[in-house]
């Protein structure tokens, strides 16, 4: 049998200050009792079965900040109709006790199990007494009087709110996307940009914002852009396009994947008369973001 663990239990989208909380129990009572770091989570997403949300971060991103919290022992538990039909009792009795081989638990006061979300906190912390398991419970994480949740971070991004994102967050949001071939319009008026296929599922909203960019190892200042490009006169759909201030790359960039982190709003999305326009706007927005 494995070694015992201490684990927590969730989807940890964002991976926000609240959950990373959560992580923190979960370490130190891997510490003091001598079980291996653990997590386990779920793919797809459950709330993907049941409704359109939108993801904070990939499944690679997020995996990548649960293991940089200390996590050793990463468990992935398929998210399908077989797993959704079991009762609460048929889940803990299969995989707290039997797959898992669970020491310490600890879940969020929201954390709801077994088909219909009928099992309860309560009902895990009398499970856990009864097989010998530690369960911690913790309750939400209030910041202004104000909960922290993923819910509450897809809104802030989807009015355009990348402070308030970044503050729940406990980090810079961070988009990751490959660059695609784009019309180069950006080139011939001073501010070529990067077009991004963004895998991240929830955008901010329309806007100019400020950010950065890591790549050939060092951090530069850039400036985003995601909307519809209403000044120009082409087929409307969504981009998010990154200008890197003051970067010429050594070799194309199409096909590179990029990681782009926001840090403000700059403005919202604007329809300017003419490229003249736009082009002076953008250098008031150069100038404002590396003030940022």
């Amino acid at each position: 049998m494995k070694p015992k663990i201490s684990v927590v239990i969730g989807n940890f989208d964002g991976m926000h200050l609240g959950h990373q909380l959560l992580f923190n129990v979960v370490l130190k009572l891997a510490e003091e009792h001598g079980f291996t770091p653990a997590v386990a989570t779920f793919s797809p997403h459950p709330a993907k079965i049941y409704s359109d949300v939108k993801l904070i971060y990939t499944e690679e991103q997020r995996e990548a900040l649960i293991r940089a919290c200390g996590i050793k022992d990463y468990n992935v538990i398929p998210f399908d109709k077989a797993f959704a039909t079991l009762t609460p009792d048929e889940f803990l009795i299969e995989y707290l006790v039997g797959r898992l081989n669970v020491g310490a638990v600890a879940v969020g006061s929201d954390f709801h199990f077994g088909s219909h979300r009928a099992g309860t906190p309560q009902l895990l912390k009398t499970f856990c007494e009864e097989h010998g398991i530690i369960c911690h419970v913790l309750d939400k994480l209030s910041l202004d009087g104000n909960i922290v949740s993923s819910t509450a971070i897809r809104d802030a991004l989807g009015r355009g709110d990348i402070g308030l994102a970044n503050r729940y967050l406990g980090r810079d949001m961070e988009y990751i996307g490959r660059v695609v071939e784009g019309d180069r319009i950006g080139a011939t008026i001073g501010f070529p940009t990067a077009n991004l296929q963004v895998y991240n599922e929830q955008l901010p909203a329309d806007g100019v914002y400020a950010g950065y960019v890591v790549i050939e190892g060092q951090c530069r200042p850039a400036m985003v852009y995601v909307g519809l490009r209403p000044t120009l006169k082409t087929k409307l759909e969504r981009r998010f396009e990154v200008h890197i201030i003051d970067y010429t790359p050594e070799k194309s960039l199409y096909g590179a994947t990029l990681r782009v982190s926001l840090t403000h709003r700059l403005r919202g999305e604007r329809k300017f008369n003419s490229l003249d326009e736009l082009q002076a706007q953008l250098r008031i927005d150069k100038e404002a973001a590396l003030l940022c």
